[in-house]
């Protein structure tokens, strides 16, 4: 191979290592700003709601992992009172450790919960997931907290590799039992976003894992008549 042949494939080969590195960079800026804007977001409408009183009544507090912080609360409950203590990557067993400052140091007149999605994921039993979620359970109905659980979604992709569907369905069995134990509501969104193959519908998510904005609609419309069973705690 002459020189000059080299060279161009030295050129070449430098070109496309540079445009990948720039997609590679520009997605890692978009992914940043993304999660940026969703913060800012959200800090921005709880102060409103602080501002205007809001919260004087009491609080509904949604509490989790990404699932949970990603949701889109304004759009989709307006002014009810609202505080998201959703953090991503953490695990049931991580949440019940903080349990008692982001929840009930706040004194919610009722509490949401989505959380065991990356337990599965990090190699943790069903039934250590349940326990440790009931442990929740515990807690908030020794305040006398009005206690609503949300079943898991559904996955798809390579998602479904650490995500098994039937380990979902037998977490989400536990849940409505220790529901039903604990007198407490749950809300099976799980069917609202799977398809007939047991995986997460296309149209309403971008990664296989969370939802997207249709997504996350649909589930607070499913959600929605539960919470709005409590209204009289928090409205009067």
């Amino acid at each position: 191979m002459s020189n000059m042949k080299r060279l161009c494939w030295f050129l070449t080969a430098c070109l496309v290592l540079s445009l990948i590195g720039l997609t590679l960079s520009s997605w890692k800026m978009f992914e940043f700003r993304s999660k940026y804007r969703s913060l800012i977001e959200k800090e921005v409408w709880e102060h409103r709601l602080s501002e205007n009183k809001i919260y004087d009544n009491g609080r509904i507090v949604f509490f989790g992992d990404s699932l949970v912080r990603n949701w889109p609360m304004a759009m989709s409950f307006g002014v009810l009172p609202i505080a998201n203590k959703g953090i991503r990557g953490e695990m049931a067993l991580d949440a019940l450790n903080r349990f008692d400052k982001d929840v009930i140091a706040l004194n919610p007149k009722v509490l949401i919960i989505l959380t065991g999605t990356n337990d599965l994921a990090d190699g943790q039993s069903v039934t250590e997931i349940i326990n440790n979620i009931e442990a929740m359970f515990i807690k908030a109905e020794s305040k006398g907290i009005k206690i609503i659980v949300c079943s898991l979604l559904p996955v798809r992709d390579s998602h479904v590799q650490t995500h098994p569907t039937d380990s979902i369905l037998q977490i989400n069995q536990g849940l409505a039992k220790l529901s039903q134990q604990y007198q407490a509501d749950y809300v099976d969104l799980y069917s609202e976003l799977v398809n007939t193959e047991g995986l997460l519908k296309e149209k309403f998510t971008a990664d296989g894992l969370h939802p997207n904005e249709p997504g996350y609609f649909r589930i607070s419309r499913v959600l929605l008549p539960s919470l709005l069973k409590y209204a009289d705690n928090f409205m009067n």
